[in-house]
């Protein structure tokens, strides 16, 4: 196996956060240890979160995962980043304030040729909204209850909140998989050629509007016996007062797996 060296840098307002937070990134393999040959630098920031702002990542080279700190008062960024030269770092973390609450985005250096890719993994409490922009990444996150919105080109997107969901992806493979405990907010999922998996329980209070273009199949006989259509959307309105999430597919089965039998 080839060698690597890693470099950890610390953003100024970072060092309590990182020392409150270094036993749980410690864990965290943000991607895997180049095979033969590569630089990995990691970038740490510390995160503001308060509640009834949104908290927006924007990383088109790679990956973003969501950890859960629920006891937390803050949060923490760390961005992985891979590279072919051990000569400077080819991206940086760039931070602002954003209309509805703080931004950090990936962006290339001048060192950029010798990018390979780069990871993000943000510690949260379950307090701010999340906001996530990607290229060709894959999206994971801990159980959560607060909003999340996620816009990417291709990856798979794997969402664990029971919060409202707003997400649109082209291809790739999407499931919603809330918590079991918590009330279901809905929302909305669209995709091109991405099928869509709804993993729930049979307790779930959650109405489905659903459009594809290819198969739309559930595990529930409850669902099938509340079945409708509605001009060229099918709705699964066993609850009929719940919240509903909508999901529009192009070209992608969608399953509504409520029974587990998957």
């Amino acid at each position: 196996m080839g060698l690597c060296r890693i470099e950890l840098i610390c953003r100024p307002g970072a060092g309590s956060a990182l020392a409150a937070l270094v036993l749980l990134f410690s864990s965290v393999h943000a991607q895997p240890e180049p095979a033969g040959f590569g630089e990995i630098h990691q970038i740490d920031q510390a995160v503001k979160s308060i509640r009834g702002e949104t908290v927006r990542i924007v990383n088109p080279f790679g990956n973003v995962r969501i950890r859960a700190i629920p006891d937390a008062a803050d949060g923490m960024l760390r961005a992985t980043v891979q590279s072919t030269s051990r000569d400077g770092i080819p991206a940086s973390v760039r931070t602002r304030d954003g209309d509805r609450g703080p931004v950090f985005e990936v962006v290339a250096a001048e060192q950029a040729a010798a990018l390979l890719r780069v990871d993000v993994v943000v510690a949260l409490p379950d307090k701010a909204g999340l906001d996530v922009e990607m290229a060709r990444g894959d999206f994971t996150m801990h159980a959560a209850t607060y909003p999340v919105r996620i816009r990417a080109d291709a990856g798979n997107i794997n969402l664990r909140t029971a919060g409202p969901v707003d997400v649109e992806v082209i291809d790739g493979h999407v499931t919603y998989n809330p918590p079991r405990d918590r009330k279901l907010a809905g929302g909305r999922i669209q995709t091109s050629s991405a099928p869509v998996d709804v993993l729930v329980s049979s307790h779930a209070v959650l109405k489905f509007r659903v459009v594809s273009g290819a198969a739309v199949t559930t595990d529930s006989l409850a669902l099938l016996q509340s079945r409708s259509r509605d001009g060229r959307a099918t709705v699964f309105a066993y609850h009929a007062g719940a919240d509903a999430l909508a999901i529009q597919t192009d070209h992608a089965p969608v399953r509504l797996v409520v029974e587990g039998h998957r």
